[in-house]
């Protein structure tokens, strides 16, 4: 096909602000995890799909929506506010296994 680009499992874009690796990014619709470091303005390598292990302060049922509270770095129920990123697929009292959106 002439027109295609890429599988789309990572996307690269522009930082819109400081990430470590393995931080949720959320940029509009755009909502993925950081394959790398980096800067405001650095270019930026985004998982689209997988499962990731992510920090909680509340436990899970499988198959529930996840969200994402950006301001306190936590996983959350989708149902009580942030983006939402996937769905549970295991979870403890600390950390919930998501399986992202895509």
């Amino acid at each position: 096909m002439k027109n295609f680009v890429q599988p789309g499992h990572t996307v690269t874009i522009t930082a819109p602000a400081a990430v470590n690796s393995g931080d949720p990014v959320i940029v509009g619709s755009l909502i993925g995890i950081a394959c790398n470091t980096a800067a405001v303005g650095g270019t930026l390598d985004v998982a689209m799909s997988g499962v990731y292990s992510l920090p909680t302060v509340t436990a899970f049922d499988v198959g529930e929506i996840v969200g994402w509270d950006a301001e306190n770095k936590v996983a959350i129920e989708a149902s009580t506010g942030g983006a939402e990123i996937g769905i549970a697929v295991g979870s403890t009292a600390t950390s919930v296994k998501v399986r992202l959106n895509g």
